[in-house]
């Protein structure tokens, strides 16, 4: 992408997610690791955040290599400094703020004619995860305006759910539906419970099982969901699913890589504010005086162990490190283990340039990096990035320590603020 020359400008707002599938995440759970224990004020949190991703970009580097800047080619001087190239040689122009504005930019990437080419596919897919994917879709092309038809949408994936045994698709709608005890329609006969049923060896559902069992103090119905999710064989949200989905039916060529990008961060942008299992109960339930019981102390090592190693989110895999440190795990296996999820949420986006963000190249290997969540999961595509591209081991613990000293001067120098402008 050629950034207008006469403007300060950043990757746009709009699509700066997508260098970093689920980064937002790990970088909310990397303060939250920090300060929970702590009880600092939002106020310190949010300059805390904000002193993290200014640390990150001093300390981290380029992991592990960073695309060339690519020659400006002789097209580029018709177009004016107010504008932005996009891959196979699209252009829109820029508002004041030096952002394209979204419907250009939608426009632009022919995102409607993708949703449609991707519909008309998923119409053809005779599997129930397809048919959950088109009424999702439905969902979003209605329009938020709409609320009938969108609700209507809605139901018809709650009903679709409801008779199919598929449990990628029981998830989705389960998702979309939103948890807790408050649905209304065909969202009202879902439940964690039926999930679990049919996805057996998955903790997710147990998760949620327990959750709601601690709420309602079903001390009984708790200690079960507890032993389910300690004896199964993974923990599987399934919020890939839906990506994977749409993604094995997107179109590959280059005039499709932008709108497949900005399909991509549109499903990302919906996930985010779908309600994940509360881990509170559950971090409570092996803090130290409940594992004086040797049986609770199995239980929640076993939970560790499969939050950390065989979830599909950075969000659990980041839980099951802190109740390894809560159970006792050497402080190296710990400090190693953020280190590299810490480099791994660091290596989508510092490798590429910002004013090349949009390059053929670069949106293509972030699509390649967006493929490659969706098909393994956050935790898979991570231990996929250490196998293949991450830096030595040592390496990663030496970033992460400067980092961390970093990070604890900015805390520290945000907790000093904040008590000085505190009213006396």
């Amino acid at each position: 992408m050629r950034f207008p020359a006469e403007l300060t400008v950043t990757i746009p707002r709009r699509w700066a997610w997508a260098l970093g599938i689920g980064m937002g995440l790990l970088g909310g759970m990397l303060v939250w690791l920090l300060l929970a224990a702590h009880g600092a004020a939002p106020a310190v949190v949010a300059a805390v955040q904000g002193a993290a991703q200014a640390v990150e970009r001093r300390v981290m580097g380029p992991v592990p290599l960073r695309l060339a800047p690519p020659a400006v080619r002789e097209s580029a001087a018709s177009h004016g400094a107010d504008e932005y190239e996009l891959c196979a040689g699209t252009w829109v122009k820029a508002n004041a703020d030096g952002q394209p504005d979204a419907a250009d930019m939608a426009r632009a990437v022919r995102r409607d004619d993708l949703m449609r080419t991707i519909a008309d596919k998923l119409d053809a897919d005779p599997r129930p995860q397809a048919r959950a994917a088109r009424l999702w879709l439905q969902m979003q092309s209605t329009g938020a305006v709409v609320a009938v038809a969108v609700a209507d949408a809605r139901n018809s994936l709650a009903r679709l759910a409801i008779g199919t045994p598929d449990p990628a698709t029981y998830a989705l709608a389960f998702h979309t539906c939103g948890s807790g005890r408050v649905r209304d329609g065909d969202c009202a006969l879902l439940s964690a419970e039926q999930w679990a049923r049919l996805d057996p060896g998955n903790a997710a559902p147990w998760q949620e099982v327990f959750a709601a069992a601690q709420q309602r103090r079903d001390t009984a119905s708790a200690n079960e969901a507890l032993h389910r999710i300690a004896t199964s064989q993974r923990s599987e949200l399934r919020m890939f699913d839906l990506l994977r989905m749409i993604l094995e039916v997107a179109p590959d060529d280059d005039a499709s890589q932008n709108g497949v990008f900005m399909l991509a961060g549109q499903v990302f942008g919906v996930q985010a504010a779908w309600p994940f299992p509360a881990y509170q109960p559950l971090v409570s339930a092996c803090r130290q005086d409940m594992l004086r019981d040797s049986n609770r102390r199995q239980t929640c090592e076993a939970i560790a162990e499969l939050l950390a190693q065989k979830s599909d989110t950075s969000i659990e895999r980041g839980i099951g490190i802190s109740l390894g440190g809560q159970l006792g795990w050497p402080a190296e296996r710990t400090e190693r283990m953020r280190a590299e999820q810490m480099a791994y949420s660091s290596s989508a986006h510092v490798a590429i340039e910002a004013r090349d963000a949009m390059s053929c190249a670069a949106v293509r290997r972030s699509n390649e990096q967006v493929r490659r969540v969706a098909r393994l999961g956050e935790t898979g595509a991570l231990r996929d990035w250490l196998a293949h591209e991450a830096p030595p081991p040592d390496e990663l613990v030496r970033r992460y320590r400067s980092q961390m000293t970093e990070l604890a001067k900015a805390t520290a120098a945000a907790q000093a603020a904040s008590a000085a402008s505190a009213p006396r």
